[in-house]
């Protein structure tokens, strides 16, 4: 369907098939955010988006070197891969029941359900993983059919049955492992026999040279422990108003660094960083406008999702604000990893050095996270979200600044320094639209009413935006028509 073709237009299919799942997943999101009790809520976000960072740890460990050395074809890979799933989901069960009757205060079905989810999402993460370094675009496609899979479950799960967390945990079950065994399918013809023959032999080599991952992994994972020191300090409302406030800026963030994850490939293979710069452009252009637009009119956004959260508002265009930096960041974040050119025991010491640079932002972030949570608990749930905003704000800025100053070359730093400046002529050209197309109308009240009411105008804002882009950027017209010529060829 797609030729093999530059880094832009690999990138902006990708993104392109993440937006359409990312449409897909919004509804589900309202779904969610509707049917479940804050409570409820709560814990499905935790055990889905938290506990699942700790089941996970044995894959995501080694998940660096397992996708170098899928992409470089190494012997054993896959079979490594498939050794650490084992081992993830056998930890899944009682982490997951400990966590989620501890932490989220759930009974006994509630827990186990849960736990269940943990290795369903372990599957379909070792299937995406692989086929990420091996199918870039499948690996695209199924996030779409993943997702529409999801949707469906889910609906089903809290419309035709009681809407409960249980039936909202069975229908997260039956999407992950349907998505897992499609995944497993296209692997199939890809994956060579030797890439799953001498697994343990594979496993022991990421062992031996896993100085860089534990370096950077056990501080990174402190920055997954954001919601049990909120639990702990500011208690479930502020946690659920988090995921709904932070659910925009993940949908399109994720979108758009799922698009640029392939930089690091790219970059592996052929050293062009000034096409990865392009890409990254290109991308976080495409990303902007939605950002801004969810920034500029918050109260809009979160009626969507639910109306009873309006009081983060202020949070909600803050997290959009920060979305921007994370998105560049995911960019030049592969970039760097692919200026690393060994496979192998010759990158450890390179990759050490990235591990240790990187790692301190999370350990800032969950720190002043704690600090901030604690001194400002009197002061009301809105402004403890403000202060959690502000500490995942400076994870991110810090993240951005060691990777471009430290970890980019001289040619790289260049590459991006020469397309920042326009990319602040589409947030500023973006802000002036947002500003000028509101929403037509007050907030209203229901579902289908909040949607329109934000959308008809925001489809408005985003063919002005887009339309002028267009016509005034020379390189953003070019990736477009390498873009309809890569599909239409």
């Amino acid at each position: 369907m797609f030729r093999r073709g530059g880094p832009a237009r690999v990138s902006a299919v990708r993104s392109a098939l993440y937006a359409l799942s990312l449409i897909l997943n919004i509804g589900t999101s309202l779904i969610l955010a509707r049917r479940l009790v804050a409570k409820d809520y709560a814990a499905y976000q935790f055990a889905t988006k938290r506990i699942v960072q700790y089941a996970t740890v044995p894959v995501s460990f080694f998940g660096l070197w397992s996708y170098r050395y899928l992409v470089a074809r190494r012997r054993g890979a896959m079979g490594a891969l498939l050794l650490l799933l084992v081992v993830s989901a056998a930890i899944s069960i009682p982490l997951g029941l400990y966590l989620e009757v501890k932490e989220s205060g759930v009974g006994f079905l509630s827990a186990a359900m849960a736990s269940v989810v943990l290795v369903a999402q372990n599957a379909y993460f070792t299937a995406t993983s692989a086929l990420d370094a091996l199918r870039p675009l499948r690996r695209a496609l199924l996030s779409v059919i993943y997702r529409l899979l999801y949707f469906a479950a889910v609906a089903a799960a809290l419309y035709v049955m009681t809407p409960s967390l249980p039936h909202a945990f069975i229908g997260t079950v039956v999407a992950l492992l349907a998505g897992a065994a499609v995944g497993a399918a296209w692997l199939r013809g890809v994956v060579r026999r030797e890439q799953i023959e001498g697994g343990l032999e594979t496993l022991k080599e990421w062992a031996r040279t896993s100085k860089p991952l534990i370096i950077s992994y056990l501080l990174g994972f402190l920055a997954s422990l954001d919601a049990v020191v909120a639990y702990a300090i500011s208690g479930d409302l502020v946690v659920a108003a988090f995921f709904i406030a932070a659910a925009v800026a993940t949908l399109v963030r994720e979108s758009a660094n799922n698009g640029l994850s392939y930089l690091h490939q790219y970059v592996l293979r052929t050293g062009d960083v000034t096409g990865a710069a392009r890409a990254v452009y290109v991308v976080a252009a495409a990303a902007a406008p939605f950002f801004i637009y969810a920034a500029v009119h918050p109260v809009y956004v979160i009626d969507v999702f639910n109306p009873v959260y309006r009081w983060g508002a202020a949070a909600m265009a803050a997290f959009m604000v920060i979305a921007i930096i994370e998105v560049l960041n995911a960019g030049l974040s592969n970039m760097a990893y692919g200026l690393i050119r060994e496979v192998g025991p010759e990158s450890v010491p390179a990759f050490t050095r990235v591990g240790v640079l990187t790692s301190m932002p999370s350990a800032v972030y969950l720190g002043s996270l704690a600090v901030a949570l604690y001194a400002l608990r009197g002061y009301g749930p809105s402004v403890m979200l403000l202060g959690w905003a502000a500490a995942y704000g400076l994870r991110f800025a810090l993240l951005a600044s060691i990777v471009y100053f430290r970890l980019m070359s001289r040619e790289a730093r260049m590459a991006i320094r020469g397309r920042l400046g326009k990319l602040l002529g589409q947030l500023a050209l973006a802000l002036a639209l947002a500003t000028l197309i509101s929403p037509w109308s007050p907030p209203r009240a229901g579902l289908l009413a909040s949607i329109e009411v934000l959308a008809l105008p925001g489809i408005v804002y985003l063919a002005a935006y887009f339309g002028l882009v267009v016509a005034l950027d020379r390189e953003v017209r070019g990736s477009l028509r390498s873009l309809v010529m890569g599909i239409l060829s």
